[in-house]
C-alpha cells in the first residue's frame, strides 16, 4: 500500500508540469486556427494580442510563483493547493467562454497564477511519502 501511495503522489505532482507545457505548446495552434482568429480577433489578431495572450500565461506563473508564500505561510500548503485549484478552474472557465482578447488575455494570467501556485506544493508530497531510502531518485 505504501508503494502505491507514493506512485499516486508522483503522478499527481506530474500532471502539473505536463499540463504547464501542453498549455504552452497548444495555445500556439489554437492562435493559428482561423475559427479561433475569427471568433476572438473579429478575423484579424495583431502580433501584439497575439504575444499578450501567449505570455500573459508566463506572467501569471511568475505573479503566482511571487504570491504562493503569502499563502502557505499562514495557511499552510492544503490552502495553498486549493487556491491555485481555484484559480486554475476560474482562469479555465474565462478562456473557455472568452468572447475578445481581454477576456482570454485574463483568463491565461489567471491559469498562470494556478501554474505557479503548482510548481510550489506539488514537488514536496512524492518526496514526503516516498521511504527515505528512495528520496533522492524522486
Amino acid at each position: 500500500m505504501p508503494k502505491l501511495i507514493v506512485i499516486f503522489c508522483c503522478v499527481f505532482a506530474s500532471l502539473g508540469s505536463f499540463l504547464f507545457g501542453y498549455d504552452s505548446g497548444i495555445i500556439g495552434s489554437v492562435i493559428a486556427l482561423p475559427a479561433f482568429v475569427a471568433y476572438i480577433g473579429d478575423g484579424n489578431l495583431s502580433d501584439s494580442a497575439t504575444g499578450g495572450i501567449v505570455s500573459a500565461y508566463t506572467g501569471g506563473a511568475i505573479i503566482g510563483s511571487l504570491v504562493v508564500s503569502r499563502i502557505a505561510d499562514p495557511f499552510g500548503r492544503r490552502m495553498a493547493i486549493f487556491v491555485g485549484s481555484v484559480f486554475a478552474a476560474v482562469g479555465g472557465a474565462v478562456q473557455g467562454g472568452a468572447s475578445n482578447i481581454a477576456a482570454m488575455v485574463v483568463g491565461r494570467l489567471l491559469a498562470g497564477v494556478a501554474i505557479g501556485d503548482d510548481f510550489h506544493h506539488h514537488v514536496q508530497p512524492p518526496s514526503e511519502e516516498s521511504h527515505p531510502f528512495h528520496r533522492h531518485a524522486l
